[in-house]
């Protein structure tokens, strides 16, 4: 029960085209995604196709997968991109800002697999998450969880249907289940959204509600490094 995500699969040979259209799919009935997939051998053929995630070949006879990515940044698309690659060797000159991985030819599931779920993870705001059987909400509308032993209070961002909700989750089964690129458990009793970080000064964080926290001294130096990754993840992505 996750929002659309558009994908683009570009690449020259339509055979390779067709095995990433079915891997998709398999991933998609695995995850219980729902997924809007175009794929073109020519990246002009996608016409004004907005996509969050592109399969980019890198190696194309009229446009090299380079060159369109080159552009896309100078056009700050926001698009993901996973390149498709039978030459390694071209993969030093792949990187950019929005290139998250590289799949080599032919592509298997557990390669596909691994950086799906880094991409879903990375698209701010498209993962929903269970948080009791049945009910699912928005990761980034969660804004901090407080434990008590065996139950937890959920704390929501104004204008969701509640402003919170006890769950009966203990922190080991959140910080299980919850992505890790968005929360961050910062001492044994809290768990803080991410994106809702107003200050981080020393020790104590602050959150866009005005709410303070304190951060344990045991977990300083990982919730330092945690937050600072998350800034750089998504200062990419603006």
């Amino acid at each position: 029960m996750n929002d659309l995500l558009h994908i683009l699969v570009c690449d020259d040979e339509p055979a390779c085209v067709k095995e990433l259209g079915i891997l998709l799919k398999q991933y998609e009935k695995a995850n219980k995604d729902i997924f809007e997939i175009i794929s073109v051998t020519d990246f002009e053929q996608r016409d004004d196709f907005n996509a969050d995630i592109i399969f980019l070949d890198i190696e194309m006879p009229k446009k090299d997968g380079i060159k369109i990515k080159n552009e896309l940044e100078s056009l700050n698309c926001k698009s993901l991109i996973i390149f498709v690659t039978n030459h390694t060797e071209s993969i030093y000159d792949a990187f950019g800002t929005n290139v998250i991985g590289f799949l080599p030819k032919p592509v298997d599931y557990a390669a596909l697999k691994i950086l799906m779920d880094k991409a879903r993870c990375l698209i701010p705001g498209r993962q929903l998450f269970e948080i009791e059987p049945g009910i699912w909400i928005s990761i980034k509308d969660i804004r901090y969880i407080e434990m008590d032993n065996i139950y937890s209070e959920v704390y929501f961002v104004q204008g969701t249907e509640k402003k919170h909700c006890m769950v009966r989750k203990t922190m080991l089964q959140w910080m299980q289940t919850l992505p890790e690129t968005y929360f961050m458990q910062i001492n044994k009793s809290c768990i803080i959204g991410l994106s809702h970080i107003k200050r981080y000064e020393q020790c104590t964080i602050v959150l866009d509600g005005g709410e303070k926290f304190n951060v344990s001294r045991r977990r300083k130096v990982k919730c330092r490094e945690a937050y600072r990754d998350f800034v750089i993840q998504m200062s990419r992505l603006m």
